[in-house]
């Protein structure tokens, strides 16, 4: 494969396509990372179902059903999943589930 035809996808400069592809392929692997890690992290942690880690939430946030952190205006939710995130053997992407919201929102929290 000739490469310049690659580069011409990202730039005609060639050092400005070079620099370009670079920072496409290190942001897809950061979320492949990302989500590498999440997995690892559940598959290594204690087993424990979405039931109890809901019950385990709502005890945490005393609020009645985790989707009331779905009602609640961004800031306080932000707050509330940031308080959520700092719970060992639960991993974003799991409280994302359980909750019913994306997973980019409880990385950002």
């Amino acid at each position: 494969m000739d490469t310049r035809l690659l580069l011409l996808i990202f730039s005609d400069d060639e050092k400005e396509a070079k620099e370009e592809f670079k920072k496409f392929h290190n942001i897809n692997e950061d979320d492949k990372q990302n989500e590498i890690n999440d997995m690892i992290e559940y598959e290594m942690c204690e087993v424990i179902s979405d039931e109890d880690v809901r019950k385990y939430i709502c005890e945490i946030l005393k609020i009645n059903n985790v989707r009331e952190i779905l009602e609640f205006n961004k800031e306080i939710r932000n707050e509330k999943l940031a308080k959520l995130k700092c719970l060992k053997n639960i991993s974003a992407s799991r409280l994302a589930r359980v909750i019913g919201i994306s997973r980019k929102i409880v990385e950002r929290a």
